[in-house]
Formats: C-alpha cells, structure tokens, sequence
C-alpha cells in the first residue's frame, strides 16, 4: 500500500516534498479512500514532513 509507495519512491533519493511531483495515486471506491489518512500519518509521525508531529507548520 502506501508504505510501500513511499518506500519505492525512497530509493529515488528524491526529498519526499517532491512527492506530489512525481506520484500519482488513484482512490477508487471507499475503503480505498483510507489511503489518504494513512500518508498524513507516515508524513507526519514517521518522516516528520509536515512541521511538528501534531501537523501543525513550527
């Protein structure tokens, strides 16, 4: 899934706030729709992308 996403998308060596650039993901239906939360908590709580770790810009 999405872990697997952003592991493949780290061996680019690329920073992961290109991301949007170069990825594409499609959601279809419902339960595929859990994809979006799960990025929001890697970003935020794994990889610290998005500021602090409650996601809110330092």
């Amino acid at each position: 899934g999405i872990q697997s996403i952003i592991r493949y998308y780290k061996k680019s060596n690329l920073p992961l706030a290109m991301l949007s650039e170069r990825v594409a993901i499609h959601i279809n239906d419902t339960h595929p729709a859990l994809c979006v939360p799960e990025l929001m908590r890697i970003l935020v709580d794994e990889k610290a992308l998005l500021g602090n770790k409650r996601g809110r810009s330092p």
